[in-house]
């Protein structure tokens, strides 16, 4: 805009006159020897200027008019947390993706594992590959949650060791959250189990509205069962179920889980 008054200037006629005194011009010659300077028009062009300038440089209160703002349990020590968010136009289209997607791979039925007898070269093969998927999701991490209190109902039985908050956005109204838990539990025995989950949860007016279990582990003083799970863009959970004892790891079933950007399953 201040482009196109300065060449606007320039065109005007009265502009022309108002050239340099040193080069002889029309200002020199016919305003300030014939009387016709009109300080008047100088002033009314300066004053337009300096308008512009303020109101180029003015916050309109349109911008920021679409936001509001969502509680929703955060890591802090207070309960809630306020996030800032349009409510007009979520440009978020697709999912963020977690999970090893070589679980969607074909894995035997079974493979031994046990240390005391021969295992075969496939079954090696298989207990490896199998060893780096589960480590993959033993080493995500987050940022800690220290305000425990509000998940414990929502993950469930147990206590919470540790929490960590991997990934949080926000879509249609609902605050989407992936959570890494671990929690001891006593089993039937009375011997305590650990479990570990990473679970994504969908919080809506406050309350938690749905929850996608992604992986677990769950490490009892016998086994090991594992849910290793790969979480796509498009919101679909492809998972498959293994447990393993000392002896062997069997492959027990797999399955699919949809997650909608309305929050339901």
């Amino acid at each position: 805009m201040k482009y196109v008054y300065l060449l606007s200037a320039v065109n005007d006629p009265y502009h022309k006159l108002l050239k340099n005194v040193s080069d002889g011009g029309d200002l020199h010659d016919s305003h300030l020897h014939c009387g016709k300077f009109d300080t008047s028009k100088i002033i009314i062009k300066i004053l337009s200027i300096l308008l512009f300038i303020i109101f180029s440089f003015y916050p309109h209160k349109g911008i920021t008019s679409n936001l509001n703002t969502f509680n929703i349990p955060n890591n802090s020590n207070s309960n809630c947390k306020k996030i800032s968010s349009y409510n007009e136009i979520d440009t978020l289209t697709y999912f963020k993706e977690i999970g090893d997607k070589s679980i969607m791979k074909k894995f035997p039925k079974k493979w031994n594992i046990s240390v005391y007898q021969a295992t075969s070269h496939n079954d090696s093969i298989n207990e490896r590959k199998f060893y780096k998927i589960t480590n993959y999701y033993k080493s995500i991490k987050g940022i800690k949650i220290k305000n425990i209190h509000n998940y414990r109902k929502i993950l469930g039985k147990g206590q919470i060791v540790s929490l960590d908050l991997i990934h949080r956005f926000f879509k249609n109204e609902k605050i989407y959250e992936y959570i890494k838990s671990i929690k001891s539990i006593e089993n039937d025995e009375g011997l305590p189990s650990i479990i570990t989950s990473i679970d994504i949860l969908v919080f809506k007016d406050n309350k938690i509205h749905n929850k996608l279990n992604i992986y677990y582990e769950k490490n009892y003083s016998y086994a090991v069962s594992y849910k290793l799970g790969y979480f796509d863009k498009n919101g679909v959970l492809y998972y498959k179920i293994f447990e393993t004892d000392e002896v062997e790891t069997l492959y027990i079933k797999e399955s699919k889980d949809y997650l909608l950007f309305d929050g339901n399953i």
